[in-house]
């Protein structure tokens, strides 16, 4: 990017700042749709002066131009005195960048755009996403939509309904216009009747062009097809970003031919002509709610293209969305969390900063799955964020930082007044193998807690024998779904029966937490369903033995338990089970690997995996599919298959 003595950078942000600000504009004296106009094109031509800035010639050419046109954005800016704080707000930062036109340095080095550098080959995008440089022009920067100010509506029409009649000869009178009425009626459907039965007119000779036009509509313009084949593709980016993220109980890897075919949208869409996509954007505006999944696409889209103007558009879309709308926020933290253009990294760092904590929270998303946030951001960032949305994602990001947060922050997220948000800084934190995730769980074991956050799977998936002994007591003690997931995961065969004992409780919730604990313990198997015999299901054995869990499992307690009777002789004392055999670390790289894996089930697996092999796991859980394999493949192939057969209880913290 340019060294500070280069201001055109400083124009760039001023022009957009108030090109973004104009939809808040409600003043109708001020020709939005004007300066709309005007703003992009001196934006462009900035954009434009630094791609020629090698040319000293085409360089003054185009900055002049900008600043002839920034110099109209003003003007028309102050057309007349304003009350609206919005147009001060727009005209500022519009005479900051004029500003900054007017003594713009000398750049120092070239901006990744059309003209000033070689975009890379285009390669189609076949497994994931990449950057995709096809552009031979400069985007012109665009909003969503036009923002003209609402027009007012003339008041209603008054209808003066007459008086009723007062007496019988009002009523006669009122009587007889009715009926003089309905006779002037009568006589001009007479009269329309003898027109019909005249000699019909000569039909005119017909055109056999207009006809046709008629029959099946003009023709498409080629122009007009390859602009409505961009726009479906378009329209399919949000669906098929919204379908290739699994729910929890649906398996990981489902998304993966929806993925494909997002791809293959992107490549559509980034071969057609550069103003194509930018229009794209006015189908934002079609819907009468703000899309979330449609933004996302739009984010997505110019993220993925190549050049800082793409993504300074994705950014232009980000800004100008709702961001109060539900979803939003998520949306475009996960649309930036996953392009390809290396420039989003540096654009959201600014956002840390930002006065809105939304940006913030996105920002504190992306950054963190892009493993591009550094802990004194991220500490600096906790520490200003209030809202329940901006500490849950510092939470999250939490796992991907580099270096080590302070003291300060983790109290605030532990301790704060939101679960969830505990929750999921627990979660970072093992996936960081920090010894603080087993500190606070011990505290919350001491206090009676170990509900609380789902502390329990510190002790499942990271403690020794005693530890499955306090989840078990724990659960014994107040009955909970997680706690019932937890003694799953914890690997305790003592725990059987009496998670047999809760199979039909009335909470519905903790019987099918019974059984998918009881299924992880034993993979007995047992089959259930109306015409289904359960069966004598499998049996426990003494080493890894893959498993096939059935579609639907057995509710009838007394056949567990004449299951268990069967195969408890068999059990071997001390050992920690898993899916009816002693467990080892092949059991967590099967399960991670496994494309038949639900997505919550393969988190923890892939937490337990970093911890019990004192190793980190970099698996970015929510990228795509061909990347997530990718990567794992790497971290086993560095793997001695000696070390999988590791047994029991074993755990290494990255600290303490």
């Amino acid at each position: 990017m340019l060294e500070p003595k280069s201001r055109l950078h400083d124009a760039v942000t001023g022009l957009d700042d108030a090109l973004v600000g104009l939809p808040t504009i409600t003043d109708p004296g001020v020709p939005v749709d004007e300066v709309l106009g005007t703003l992009g094109a001196a934006l462009r031509a900035t954009y434009m002066s630094l791609a020629t800035a090698s040319d000293f010639g085409a360089f003054q050419e185009h900055l002049g131009r900008a600043r002839d046109l920034a110099r109209s954005s003003l003007e028309l800016l102050q057309t007349q005195p304003s009350d609206d704080p919005a147009v001060g707000h727009v005209l500022g930062c519009a005479a900051a960048g004029f500003g900054a036109l007017m003594e713009p340095g000398v750049p120092s080095e070239l901006m990744a755009l059309p003209g000033a550098a070689e975009p890379p080959v285009f390669r189609a995008s076949t497994d994931e996403p990449r950057v995709l440089g096809t552009r031979a022009d400069v985007f012109f920067p665009r909003l969503p939509r036009s923002f003209s100010p609402p027009v007012s509506e003339p008041p209603p029409e008054v209808v003066v309904v007459p008086p009723p009649p007062q007496n019988l000869e009002e009523l006669r009178a009122l009587t007889a216009k009715a009926l003089g009425e309905l006779s002037a009626l009568d006589a001009d459907e007479g009269r329309s009747t003898e027109a019909a039965l005249e000699e019909p007119p000569a039909l005119p000779e017909i055109d056999p062009e207009s006809l046709i036009a008629e029959q099946f509509g003009l023709p498409v313009s080629q122009s007009a097809q390859r602009y409505e084949n961009a726009r479906q593709c378009f329209l399919d980016l949000g669906m098929f970003g919204c379908m290739r993220r699994p729910a929890p109980t649906e398996r990981w890897a489902s998304g993966e031919r929806t993925e494909r075919r997002l791809l293959a949208r992107l490549d559509a869409v980034a071969l057609c002509d550069d103003h194509i996509a930018t229009r794209l954007l006015d189908e934002l505006a079609e819907g009468p709610v703000p899309d979330p999944e449609l933004t996302w696409g739009a984010v997505m889209l110019f993220g993925s293209l190549w050049g800082d103007d793409a993504v300074d558009q994705a950014f232009r879309v980000a800004k100008a969305s709702d961001m109060t709308e539900d979803g939003m926020v998520e949306s475009i933290g996960d649309a930036f969390a996953l392009c390809a253009n290396g420039a989003v990294t540096q654009r959201l760092a600014r956002w840390l900063e930002d006065a809105d904590e939304r940006r913030v929270t996105v920002a504190l998303h992306a950054l963190g799955r892009r493993q591009a946030l550094d802990a004194g951001r991220w500490n600096t960032a906790t520490e200003r964020v209030v809202s329940e949305p901006a500490l849950l994602a510092a939470a999250e990001a939490l796992e991907g930082i580099i270096g080590e947060p302070d003291g300060a922050s983790l109290h605030k997220l532990l301790r704060g007044e939101h679960e969830h948000v505990a929750r999921a800084t627990l979660r970072s934190l093992l996936r960081r193998r920090s010894s603080v995730a087993w500190s606070f769980a011990s505290h919350l074991r001491d206090t009676g807690q170990l509900a609380y956050a789902d502390a329990a799977f510190v002790f499942a998936l990271a403690g020794d024998a005693s530890a499955a002994v306090d989840v078990f007591a724990a659960a014994q003690q107040a009955p909970s779904p997680g706690l019932f997931e937890a003694l799953g995961w914890a690997g305790s065969l003592a725990a059987v029966e009496f998670l047999i004992g809760h199979i039909q409780h009335e909470d519905v919730a903790l019987g099918a937490a019974a059984l998918r604990a009881l299924q992880r313990l034993t993979a007995a198997g047992l089959e259930g369903g109306e015409d289904l015999d359960a069966g004598e299901g499998g049996q426990l054995h003494d080493h890894y033995q893959p498993h096939e869990p059935p579609a639907l499992l057995c509710t009838d307690p007394d056949h567990w338990m004449a299951w268990w009777t069967r195969n408890r002789p068999r059990v071997r004392e001390g050992e920690r089970y898993r899916h009816g055999h002693p467990w080892t670390l092949r059991d967590n790289v099967e399960e991670v690997r496994s494309e038949y894996s639900e997505t919550a089930s393969r988190a923890w697996a892939c937490l337990e995996l970093g911890v019990r092999a004192g190793r980190d796991v970099p698996l970015p859980l929510h990228h795509f599919v061909a990347r997530q394999h990718k990567y794992f493949r790497a971290w086993t192939a560095s793997v001695d298959e000696r070390a999988l057969l590791a047994r029991g209880w074993p755990r290494a913290w990255a600290n303490g």
